[in-house]
């Protein structure tokens, strides 16, 4: 029997140019990272998604719980599209820091931008600063 991946206490995670991966956690990693406080990922051309879906997975709409991230930093990321590729929902209560630039293709809030889109995704943020530059 394989054992399953777990970080539960991982707090921290830096990636930077990481050019050759196109996904950064797969969707069963992200369920465990309940003490994740920051998440700062740059200059990573390769990267087309955040989470990524596993193949055998049912197409049904993801909650995605973060209780500790206060920072989330994405710079220097052309290729990435989406945060999931499915539809999701997103709880970050007490994120005050959300910094995105330089991410041209990212469709980060779909569903408030009105735009059809593959990714559906509902957001609950208590933001302190938020910065996006494109």
């Amino acid at each position: 029997m394989v054992k399953e991946l777990s970080f539960q206490n991982l707090q921290e995670v830096c990636v930077q140019d990481c050019h050759m991966m196109q996904t950064l956690f797969p969707v069963a990693l992200v369920k465990n990272l309940k003490k994740l406080h920051k998440l700062i990922i740059k200059s990573s051309w390769g990267l087309l998604e955040i989470i990524g879906k596993e193949d055998n997975a049912a197409s049904v709409t993801q909650n995605f719980m973060f209780p500790c991230l206060t920072k989330l930093t994405l710079i220097d990321l052309p290729e990435l599209i989406y945060l999931y590729r499915e539809s999701f929902t997103l709880e970050c209560p007490v994120l005050n820091v959300l910094s995105v630039s330089d991410c041209s293709q990212l469709d980060l809030f779909p569903r408030f931008l009105d735009l059809e889109k593959v990714c559906n995704m509902q957001v609950t943020l208590n933001l302190f600063i938020l910065f996006f530059i494109y």
